[in-house]
């Protein structure tokens, strides 16, 4: 079997990067706003504007964007915003050593001020996980590690709304689709609080940072461990992959605008259009229903009822062989990791 060590280590390298370019992108924009940025013309602020977002995303490399302008009446000025979800260390806001966060960043430049943010969201990857797709996938992804992130990403709304359902069984073990016949395979954290996230504003002179605070009902942190491809998925697993599918198919184009609501929280130029992006009716309560469902807890927590020599008939591992296994050990609150 290849040996994915440095390949993985080059993808950690890039992803640390990021975070060098948003405080790159946050020095740039100071100096731009000292020079008399906010008093320039429509044209001008667009231009800086463009090039200094330019320059954030080829650091970045995010996942995921989204652009708002709003010109003002007379045309002299604008307002312009650049929302990105990336990864970057979960160390970036204390978090734990090895763990990839889904970031969002958002910029945005206003009549009087420039607002920088860089925002923890509640979902997080082991550089293990990368390794799987890289064993697993059918196709190799040009990087791994973003292969899963984005599938984190689009599912992001899924942890959202189980999570307080899961915790009331007793579980912690969620899976999500990947692309076709794919999952990835994790389990909700809820033993580490969300970090708070940074916003900076700036208006000719230091930026002012100001601390984003998390509510305390909050969900907890999504934590993927672990990727199947085709070869790897059992019939349950399969089933339960493309029932989750219908059903982000069956919510519309209001799952993702409210994944983007969510994501993006402080929008500005455009914000966020709050209860109206609900989901259609009843279609919480699907998802709810549909991991709580036997069939799915199996699936998601990859493991049957035990038999005397630790796996049933079909493979899966009992709950005593994963803890055996993969034990994080003595130190660590989490649930364990499973592969």
């Amino acid at each position: 079997m290849p040996d994915w060590t440095l390949r993985i280590d080059r993808e950690q390298r890039e992803i640390a990067a990021a975070h060098q370019g948003f405080l790159a992108t946050l020095d740039r924009l100071s100096k731009e706003a000292a020079k008399g940025l906010l008093r320039a013309n429509a044209a001008t602020r667009t231009s800086v504007f463009r090039n200094v977002d330019k320059e954030l995303r080829s650091t970045l490399h995010p996942l995921r964007s989204r652009y708002d302008d709003l010109p003002s009446r007379s045309g002299r000025t604008s307002c312009l915003e650049a929302c990105h979800v990336a990864l970057m260390p979960d160390t970036v806001f204390n978090g734990r050593p090895g763990l990839v966060r889904l970031t969002a960043v958002r910029l945005a430049l206003l009549p009087n001020e420039i607002e920088v943010e860089l925002v923890p969201l509640g979902a997080c990857l082991r550089p293990h996980s990368a390794e799987r797709v890289l064993e697993r996938a059918d196709e190799m992804p040009e990087n791994a590690m973003r292969h899963v992130g984005l599938h984190m990403l689009e599912w992001l709304m899924v942890p959202f709304l189980v999570d307080d359902t899961l915790d009331r069984m007793g579980l912690s073990r969620l899976s999500v689709p990947g692309d076709d016949n794919e999952m990835i395979l994790g389990y909700m954290d809820r033993s580490c609080p969300l970090p708070v996230g940074e916003l900076y504003k700036i208006r000719g002179g230091r930026p002012i940072r100001i601390e984003l605070p998390v509510s305390p009902y909050a969900p907890g942190v999504y934590v993927v461990n672990t990727f199947l491809g085709w070869r790897e998925l059992k019939p349950t697993q399969l089933a339960v992959h493309d029932a989750m599918a219908r059903w982000r198919e069956d919510c519309g184009p209001s799952y993702w605008t409210r994944l983007e609501d969510g994501v993006w929280q402080t929008r500005v130029v455009r914000p966020p259009v709050s209860r109206s992006a609900d989901l259609p009716e009843g279609m919480a309560d699907a998802i709810r229903d549909l991991c709580s469902e036997e069939q799915s807890i199996y699936a998601m927590q990859a493991v049957r009822p035990p038999s005397a020599h630790g796996r049933d008939e079909d493979g899966f591992q009992s709950f005593d062989e994963i803890e055996r296994e993969y034990y994080h050990g003595p130190e660590s609150s989490m649930s364990p990791a499973f592969r």
